[in-house]
């Protein structure tokens, strides 16, 4: 649900607050979110804050694809950022189980270390773009008066075609890994 909001609101937010609101917001949103998974709060809690882990992450991964995109070499420093977001994903669930099958640690510790790793990332990101304001975006990237990259993007085909293809390969790998988990 967060992530979707981040898709509706990504522009706005860009011209509103620039890249430094982006780097502040997003990692702001991890730690809130990762603060009240390690408190073990009760369920609608966790699924409020989780939603909020979502925005950032929606804001976060348009905005820097994005920002990578645009530079000398773009497709490989894309491919760069995406494949440690991949590794990423692949390593910290192996990381957040040996912390609690080798270690003995509760669960909820492995969050400690996602607000810590959101924690520098705020500072760093904050201070590299502190710069970029929505002002210095808005004049980077002016708006045409009357177009709407959204309302453009869902009058064409392959954004349908596109979005029905990540909504079934995402129920396809979900159940393979579910029925992996079952055997």
């Amino acid at each position: 649900m967060g992530y979707a909001i981040a898709a509706f609101t990504n522009s706005w937010f860009h011209h509103k607050y620039g890249q430094r609101g982006i780097a502040i917001v997003a990692p702001s949103c991890h730690i809130a979110a990762w603060i009240v998974l390690s408190l073990h709060l009760p369920w609608p809690v966790v699924v409020l804050f989780t939603c909020l882990a979502g925005f950032g992450n929606g804001l976060v991964d348009a905005a820097w694809s994005t920002w990578a995109g645009h530079m000398v070499a773009g497709n490989v420093l894309e491919g760069c950022l995406h494949a440690f977001y991949a590794l990423g994903c692949t390593f910290s669930p192996l990381i957040a189980t040996s912390l609690v099958v080798q270690n003995g640690l509760q669960w909820y510790y492995f969050y400690y270390i996602l607000t810590a790793l959101s924690a520098v990332t705020l500072l760093m990101t904050g201070t590299s773009f502190w710069s970029k304001t929505g002002k210095v975006y808005a004049m980077e990237h002016p708006r045409e008066e009357g177009v709407s990259s959204t309302k453009t993007a869902l009058k064409n085909r392959v954004t349908w075609l596109c979005c029905v293809f990540f909504l079934l390969y995402g129920k396809i790998v979900y159940f393979i890994g579910v029925g992996g988990l079952l055997c």
